[in-house]
């Protein structure tokens, strides 16, 4: 797999490119039953990628609060290809101005972003919801909780509710594409002082340094 991804990449001879790999049950008569299907086929898509605009990392992103369920709350952890749920509440989002759509689950707290994993400061803490919350652990929250222990930053796994953002005095996403966005915003809610904080500066900072992205400006103080 990890050739054949190193292969369509330099095919597409794009400056910096991402990768989606689809797995399918493979070609068949159409029907639900598994055995319909034979030889799984792995699908590859490579495009550019195009860097998200430099604003949104200086001043900051603001988000929506979206209640909804989603196909991927009955396979808690498993990436599914049905977007539906996320993509309505992305549009949702969007219709308000906001960047992102925060997922409001059945127990209404805060699961995580559409596409996005969330993290918030409270405090001296950077809390963010437990795998157990039915999120998709993705990539680059991994790498932020290794940064946070490298900078010595206590984090914790807990449930997230709207009312808990008052207490809050950060907020960010991340993503692959992303990397880390500050949250600014909770639909009418200012987070903090309305700005990035600190410590999502420096999260972002000790990140790149963690997945070896050096030598370059920060997005937020990149030339537009």
């Amino acid at each position: 797999m990890a050739l054949e991804v190193r292969r369509a990449v330099r095919a597409a001879r794009n400056p910096e490119s991402y990768a989606r790999i689809i797995l399918t049950r493979g070609e068949g008569p159409l029907g639900l039953d598994p055995a319909l299907a034979q030889t799984p086929l792995r699908v590859i898509l490579v495009e550019p990628l195009v860097p998200l605009p430099v604003a949104l990392y200086r001043d900051g992103a603001k988000v929506s609060l979206v209640r909804t369920s989603r196909a991927a709350d009955a396979a808690p952890g498993a990436k599914v290809s049905n977007y539906l749920g996320s993509m309505l509440a992305l549009k949702q989002a969007k219709a308000t101005g906001a960047h992102e759509a925060l997922i409001v689950g059945a127990e209404g707290a805060i699961v995580e972003g559409a596409t996005s994993n969330l993290f918030v400061v409270r405090k001296s803490l950077l809390v963010t919801p437990p795998e157990e919350a039915g999120i998709l652990a993705g990539i680059t929250r991994a790498h932020v909780l290794d940064v946070a222990g490298e900078l010595g930053i206590e984090v914790t796994f807990e449930p997230i509710f709207p009312d808990d953002l008052a207490g809050v005095s950060e907020a960010f996403l991340t993503s692959s594409l992303r990397e880390i966005v500050p949250v600014v915003q909770v639909d009418e809610r200012v987070i903090g002082d309305g700005r990035p904080g600190t410590v999502t500066r420096r999260v972002h900072a000790a990140f790149r340094r963690h997945v070896g992205l050096l030598g370059e400006a920060m997005p937020w103080e990149q030339v537009p």
